[in-house]
C-alpha cells in the first residue's frame, strides 16, 4: 500500500484522538537515552539487559513516553510518565493520578507506541516482507482475504492482516492468548482504515506502510478509529 495521507496527517473523528509514535533505532548498538527521560528504576532495569534486548526495551519505552507526552500536550518531564503493566501484562501509562491506555511494539529496528486517554488501544509493527502461505493459512480466513482487497500492495496483504489482528488482540487485552483467527477483518478502505470485530467487540483500526515497515493501530469498543496523530523519529 503506498504511503497515504493517513500516515502523515490527522483523521477528524468525534471521539478524542489517539497518538502514535514511531521510532527507528539500531538493535546492534546501545540506545542513546536523552537526559531525564528514564527514571532511576527504569535505568536499573535497563542495566540488567544486554545486546538487542536492551536496545528493544529502551526504544519501545522511549517511544511510549514520547507518545504519551504528545497525547497530553502539556509541559511535563518524561520521567514523570511511568510505564506499568496490569496483572495480565497489559501496559498502561501513569501520569500523576491519570491512567492512560497504552500499547508498545518493536521489530527489527522499529519501535512503535500508541495511546488514548479513554479507549483501550493496540499497536503492532512488522518489517515489510511477504508471509509464507502456510503461515497465512494459520490466521487468515477467506472472508478476511476478501476484505483485504483495499490493500493495494498485494504481496504484503497477509502481513497487513497479521499486524491488524495483533493490534486488535492487544487492544482487547488478549495479546496472543487466543488464536488470531478470532479477529475478523470486516472491511478495509483504500486509505487503510479497517473495521474489525472479535467475540462481539467492535474495533476501529488502520494499517499503513511506513518506510520499510507495516504499522497497525486498533481501538476497542468503537466502529471507526478516532483521530490519529502520528509522529516519528527520536524523542
Amino acid at each position: 500500500m503506498p504511503r497515504s495521507a493517513t500516515s502523515r496527517s490527522c483523521w477528524r473523528r468525534p471521539e478524542a484522538g489517539a497518538t502514535v509514535h514511531i521510532l527507528r533505532y539500531d538493535p546492534r548498538s546501545p540506545f542513546t537515552i536523552p537526559h531525564g527521560w528514564f527514571s532511576a528504576p527504569e535505568r536499573i532495569t535497563l542495566g540488567t539487559l544486554r545486546g538487542p534486548r536492551a536496545a528493544e526495551w529502551a526504544a519501545a519505552r522511549a517511544a511510549a513516553k514520547a507518545c504519551v507526552l504528545r497525547l497530553l500536550r502539556r509541559p511535563l518531564e518524561a520521567d514523570a510518565v511511568v510505564i506499568m503493566q496490569d496483572p495480565s501484562g497489559v501496559p498502561w501509562a501513569a501520569v500523576g493520578r491519570e491512567r492512560i491506555p497504552l500499547s508498545l511494539a518493536h521489530s527489527d529496528g522499529v519501535a512503535a507506541a500508541a495511546a488514548h486517554r479513554r479507549l483501550r488501544v493496540g499497536v503492532d509493527v512488522e518489517p515489510t516482507q511477504p508471509l509464507p502461505p502456510e503461515v497465512s493459512r494459520y490466521f487468515l480466513s477467506s472472508d478476511d482475504a476478501n476484505a483485504l482487497e483495499g490493500w493495494s500492495d498485494r504481496p504484503t496483504a497477509s502481513l497487513a492482516a497479521w499486524t491488524l489482528k495483533e493490534a486488535a488482540l492487544k487492544a482487547t487485552g488478549r495479546a496472543l492468548s487466543v488464536p488470531p483467527r478470532t479477529v475478523r477483518i470486516r472491511s478495509m478502505g483504500q486509505d487503510g482504515r479497517t473495521a474489525l470485530s472479535m467475540a462481539g467487540v467492535e474495533l476501529g483500526a488502520a494499517c499503513w506502510r511506513d518506510d520499510e515497515a507495516v504499522v497497525a493501530v486498533a481501538c476497542a469498543g468503537v466502529s471507526e478509529l478516532p483521530a490519529l496523530r502520528i509522529s516519528r523519529g527520536g524523542t
